[in-house]
């Protein structure tokens, strides 16, 4: 089995992914945890929508959202490395270029 170095390595710093995620499962299925990100919701006007389980096809728009920022990234940046400042730039840019 092939693992990635960048997992690897992740797993020797932060340890076992599935200790983290069964303690993020407890924490989000509490009570007091729901109740603070329903009040947060609601004072910030957030309406959640969720895609049922097993239908990628409920995600079109986005999705298809996604494909065009990853081609318009791929045809502006190509093999280059960018710094933070660059990429922050680029992305506003590719940004509005589908907003608009």
């Amino acid at each position: 089995m092939l693992i990635k170095p960048s997992f690897r390595q992740q797993y020797k710093f932060r340890g076992n992914p599935k200790n983290e995620l069964s303690e993020l499962h407890l924490m989000l299925q509490s009570k007091k945890t729901a109740d603070a990100i329903h009040n947060f919701s609601a004072s910030n006007s957030i309406d959640w929508k969720f895609s049922p389980s097993k239908s990628p096809h409920f995600g079109g728009m986005w999705e298809a959202g996604v494909k065009t920022m990853k081609t318009l990234l791929q045809k502006h940046v190509g093999d280059h490395c960018l710094t933070f400042e660059e990429l922050t730039t680029i992305l506003a840019e590719v940004e509005a270029t589908l907003n608009s």
